[in-house]
């Protein structure tokens, strides 16, 4: 299993020839408290859509979405992919699924049989003769149901597990997969030491990737973090290292 990392928040994995994109954020712009933010780090894809279009555009199998934030759910982007590749697995919570129902701005015969994904659901995508398997699991703060509004993303493959919690605020109800985690991409803002240490108690944790710390103008956003200061923060351990990842290279897990 390989990993890109676009920028941001935005990731895709590798398995074989399955591209799964999780909260690809590639406009560069979202609205957040009434202002436009607009992204100044130094990712080639943010900021590039037709780039990233001509790379990944027929051949992404399927996105998965986090929440419904504009930086995490970036609907220019959906909108010419699903143009382009209108067979996408499409993973996304409660909020987006019936905003996406009940708005004109996406084909109907697209968005007429989609259904969000659940707490604690288990989905497959198929390509060619490979399969990638993912778990959803809710975050924590928000109410226990069925349909959860934020989800957590988990991908195993052999001895690896990976895990993308996207905005997560604490320690969540992942006991189910506490114990398998070896990869763990988190943000640096709240309880970042609390979920690293849940997780690092099995002693199978080996890696933590940093993202979300970029430069973003007017910045009134919990972002434009030094990435320097998370790892020193966490400080060195004998059982995972942490990374700083570029967004050009794959990385091999």
């Amino acid at each position: 299993m390989e990993i890109l990392f676009l920028g941001h928040a935005g990731i895709i994995i590798k398995k074989d020839s399955i591209l799964f994109a999780v909260d690809p954020f590639i406009s560069g712009e979202f609205y957040w408290a009434g202002k436009k933010e607009t992204y100044r780090g130094n990712s080639k894809w943010i900021g590039n859509i037709n780039s990233f279009l001509n790379r990944f555009g027929d051949s992404i199998n399927g996105i998965g979405i986090t929440h419904a934030h504009g930086d995490h759910c970036d609907l220019s982007l959906l909108l010419k992919l699903l143009q382009i590749n209108y067979r996408i697995k499409l993973l996304f919570p409660l909020p987006i699924i019936d905003w996406l129902k009940y708005s004109s701005i996406f084909n109907p015969l697209i968005t007429h049989s989609l259904e969000p994904v659940r707490s604690n659901g288990d989905y497959i995508l198929k390509h060619k003769n490979d399969t990638m398997h993912i778990h959803t699991l809710p975050l924590p703060g928000v109410e226990k149901k069925e349909y959860p509004e934020r989800v957590g993303y988990y991908i195993s493959d052999d001895d690896t597990g990976l895990f993308i919690p996207g905005d997560v605020h604490d320690v969540g109800d992942w006991d189910s997969i506490k114990n398998s985690v070896s990869d763990l991409i988190l943000w640096g803002i709240d309880k970042r030491e609390e979920i690293i240490n849940y997780f690092n108690s099995s002693h199978y944790l080996k890696r933590i990737w940093w993202i979300h710390w970029e430069n973003f103008i007017p910045g009134n956003i919990l972002c434009n973090v030094n990435p320097k200061k998370l790892i020193s923060d966490i400080g060195n351990s004998n059982n995972f290292n942490q990374f700083i990842p570029n967004f050009t290279d794959w990385y091999s897990l």
